[in-house]
């Protein structure tokens, strides 16, 4: 993946900040109490947050609004409600991010003080949200939550059953609106190197390869997958990637899952990868008859 970074440095300078949630580590084992030291508890009618308490009220105020609208959406989208209500930690500054990273998921030093450099991560063993709003609090509207409660909303359909990490932050990135506006440049060269085949999807499944990505190519790497979950999502038709995703959890494995919902091979589906992006990327006859230019 970084042999990527010469032929598509051209096409993603310019590519947004990251709100990277793909480097995970060991978590600790409970959520801890909500309410704690320089957290304050903010209950809404759809999620528990605790929030630094320096955190003006306004943006407090934002953060209960984005989360009970993200909630709503993320719900809709998957036609089901959540089994808990989520928890959701939003901390002020990266060192108070990274501390709790440390200190309260049990996360490495090195791995909190990388993901600090990020808007938000979903810790996948206590099924928390942590927010970074030194990240945030400059950007509208706030995407990161709808991401990491795509998140969580995979976990609660696949529950421990493996799934690739191009098809969890492919629907995240498509959750929060990155695979049109915000991601464009990234997803241009996405759209390139998946239609010349210089990008393989697969290559994007384990978290491992996602951690050997550099600056250049981690972008690229969100927006093809986001066009791969597209492209899944208009084979499987309403509701079919959410029905392959509970199969997942009953089969163990998003590839079984795939297979029983479509009655083809995973595999299948993405060696057609390519030739769907070029045909997606053909001009389109204009209605009423064409008009030639003169």
């Amino acid at each position: 993946m970084r042999s990527l970074a010469p032929i598509l440095g051209a096409l993603v300078f310019g590519a947004v900040t990251l709100l990277s949630s793909v480097a995970v580590a060991a978590a600790a084992d409970s959520r801890g109490a909500l309410s704690h030291g320089d957290l304050a508890r903010v209950r809404t009618d759809r999620v528990d947050l605790a929030v630094d308490r320096t955190i003006s009220p306004v943006g407090v105020a934002e953060i209960a609004a984005a989360a009970e609208q993200d909630v709503a959406a993320v719900e809709v989208a998957f036609d089901r409600r959540f089994s808990a209500r989520p928890v959701v930690y939003v901390f002020a500054t990266p060192d108070a991010f990274a501390r709790a990273l440390r200190d309260r998921f049990g996360y490495e030093e090195a791995t909190a003080r990388n993901l600090a450099r990020s808007g938000g991560v979903l810790d996948p063993r206590t099924r928390a949200i942590a927010l970074n709003w030194a990240r945030l609090a400059g950007t509208r509207p706030i995407t990161i939550l709808r991401h990491e409660l795509t998140h969580l909303a995979v976990r609660e359909l696949v529950g421990d059953a493996a799934v690739p990490a191009w098809v969890d932050e492919g629907l995240a990135t498509l959750a929060e609106g990155g695979s049109g506006g915000t991601f464009l440049p990234a997803r241009s060269a996405a759209l390139l190197a998946l239609a010349v085949g210089a990008l393989r999807i697969d290559a994007l499944t384990s978290r491992e390869a996602w951690l050997d990505l550099d600056p250049v190519a981690l972008p690229v790497a969100y927006a093809a997958s986001a066009e791969a979950v597209r492209l899944i999502e208009e084979r499987l038709g309403p509701g079919g990637l959410t029905r392959a995703l509970a199969l997942t959890g009953r089969l163990g494995g998003f590839a079984a899952g795939f297979a029983q919902e479509a009655d083809e091979p995973l595999a299948a589906m993405l060696a057609r990868v390519p030739a769907l992006v070029r045909r997606d990327a053909e001009p389109r006859p204009l209605l009423g008859g064409a008009h030639r230019p003169r």
